[in-house]
């Protein structure tokens, strides 16, 4: 079952005077009144948060040149645009804007978070007592004991059947 709550406000009793119906819209809809540009219900306190959070501020684009946009493709494993071509010339404007905003963003102080992150496992403020963290500590043949459970394996790498969608898994 359906149920509508109307809390009390200005609009309530313009929404009770309105009659609900099951029957087609087309024939209630008068054209004058129904505009979807212009509304019957002011929009101007609909949600807006108040006050409203101050808009960014303009910032300067970054000046990306050829060799570090040689430099991120690499670092990328792609392709750089040819030189001079419109498409490099709207990367280095793209990527510019996405370094001054970045720019904008590190000037921001943020005082005192250690206490915050405190019960997070993933950041650490200190890099020397994460060194040699990720380092493998394996003895001899201990990697191998998964593998000896695999029912298909091709050398030393676990074998699975991929299908391809639209194929017929029989």
């Amino acid at each position: 079952m359906l149920s509508i709550r109307l809390t009390r406000s200005r609009y309530a009793p313009d929404l009770l005077r309105r009659g609900f119906s099951t029957s087609s819209a087309t024939s209630l809809v008068e054209p004058d009144r129904h505009d979807p540009l212009r509304v019957s219900i002011p929009t101007d306190e609909l949600g807006l948060p108040t006050p409203q959070p101050p808009h960014i501020t303009a910032f300067e684009p970054a000046p990306i040149s050829r060799a570090l946009l040689q430099r991120v493709h690499a670092l990328a494993a792609l392709n750089p645009p040819p030189e001079g071509s419109t498409e490099e010339e709207a990367l280095r404007h793209d990527l510019g804007d996405l370094v001054g905003l970045m720019d904008l963003v590190r000037e921001v102080e943020v005082h005192d978070v250690g206490e915050l992150l405190s019960n997070t496992g993933e950041i650490a403020f200190n890099a020397n007592s994460v060194k040699g963290r990720g380092e493998a500590r394996l003895c001899d043949g201990e990697g191998r004991l998964l593998l000896e459970y695999a029912t298909r394996r091709v050398g030393d790498f676990y074998g699975f059947k991929s299908t391809v969608k639209g194929e017929d898994e029989g």
